[in-house]
Formats: C-alpha cells, structure tokens, sequence
C-alpha cells in the first residue's frame, strides 16, 4: 500500500505496509529482514531520520513505532487514538527529541514526541488523508501540510507557540491525497482526484500563498 526508504545513513533500508496488515523491512540485495504482522490493513508508513525508527499507521487505533536496537527490531505503542491514514517525522533538526504527526480519518493531526502525545486538534471535517513535514528553515520556526477532500491547510509553529493555520487559496473538488514538499521547503506539490497535479509557492510573509503551475494530466518523462 505504501513504501519508504530509509535515510541513507542507515544504509539500504526499505520498508513497505500492506493491506493484509504486514509491515516488511528490506535491507541488502532486497532480503527482508523483518516481518511485523498486525490484525487490520495497514495506511503509511515513514523512517526517522535522526534514529533508526519506522513508524506505522493503518485502519485501527494503534500507532506504532519500531524501534532498531542491538540488531533487532522492537515494537512500541506510542498512541491509540484511532485510525489514521498518514503519518510523518519532524526534519532531524527541528525538535530536540524526535516528533512526528498523523492524519487521522477523524480529522485530527495528532503530535507525538517520544512516545507520548503532545497535543491534537480537529483540523479538517473529512478524513486527513495526507500530512507532509516541510524541511528545517530556521531554528524554533516548523511548518507541515495536512490535505483533506476538497483543502489543504498549512500549520505553523514559531518559538515554542500555537500552531497556526493558512488555507491554500483554491477549493479542490475531488479528494487531496498527497502533498510533499521541495528540498527547500519553498514550494508545495498537491495531488488529486486523479491526475491533479498543482505547485504552490508560498510569499515573502510566508502567510499568501499562490498556485506557480499546474502539471497537465497524462504528462510523461520523455528520454
């Protein structure tokens, strides 16, 4: 259903979530080395990149986190608060402790921080079918994206305050199911309904955002 890779500093590690509620991890020549089974189809997956941790969301109300120690892996239980379709790590050098997000299909973004909840707050009224962690700018400053049917909202977080809200100025009329952001942070792909493909780049005030380019349904790599 989903695959991720590993940051390099792990070295080869591929990790892939299945709907028969499996979570496989590949390392060398493509040998799975570790098999966690779960009783409900599983959503997302995604790698810390700080330390070696996979976490895992799907369609009951676990979240959880394996955990690489000694050569083995170790499976904890960070959160039980619901299904969720999405989840995502903070950039390494964003928090002191490791921190990640996930969409829940109750509309709530949900962050963690060690294995605990932080806080959680109703961000959409449909499922979060997304949520993408922009890369580190400044120190003290986090920004990620939450996508649901018809909007995408950005969240801010600035000297340790409240997380603030800015919607992408358009109204999509089918459901958003990805968005990721460039290496720099500076722009952000949105992905919907089938084919829909738009960039958006934010202002100077970091608060106005606007659409930069649509990418044209059927459109091929050539070469």
């Amino acid at each position: 259903y989903e695959v991720a890779w590993a940051h390099p500093q792990w070295g080869p590690l591929l990790a892939s979530c299945s709907l028969d509620g499996s979570i496989r991890i590949y390392g060398r020549d493509h040998k799975c080395v570790h098999i966690e089974r779960t009783p409900t189809a599983m959503h997302s997956i995604a790698f810390c990149e700080s330390t070696l941790q996979l976490a895992a969301v799907g369609a009951d109300d676990q979240l959880r986190v394996l955990v690489h120690r000694e050569g083995v892996w170790h499976v904890q239980i960070w959160g039980n608060e619901g299904p969720a379709l999405g989840v995502c790590w903070a950039p390494k050098d964003s928090f002191a402790t490791d921190h990640l997000i996930t969409a829940g299909q109750d509309g709530y973004l949900r962050l963690y921080a060690h294995g605990q909840l932080q806080t959680s707050w109703k961000a959409h009224d449909d499922w979060i079918r997304d949520v993408a962690w922009s890369p580190s700018l400044v120190p003290d400053w986090h920004r990620f994206a939450s996508c649901a049917h018809g909007s995408v909202k950005i969240w801010t977080q600035k000297d340790g305050g409240d997380w603030t809200r800015v919607d992408l100025p358009h109204t999509w009329n089918d459901p958003v199911r990805r968005v990721s952001w460039s290496f720099t942070g500076h722009m952000l792909a949105v992905s919907a309904g089938e084919g829909d493909v738009t960039l958006w780049k934010a202002g100077i005030d970091t608060n106005t955002w606007s659409q930069v380019e649509t990418v044209p349904e059927g459109t091929a790599a050539e070469g």
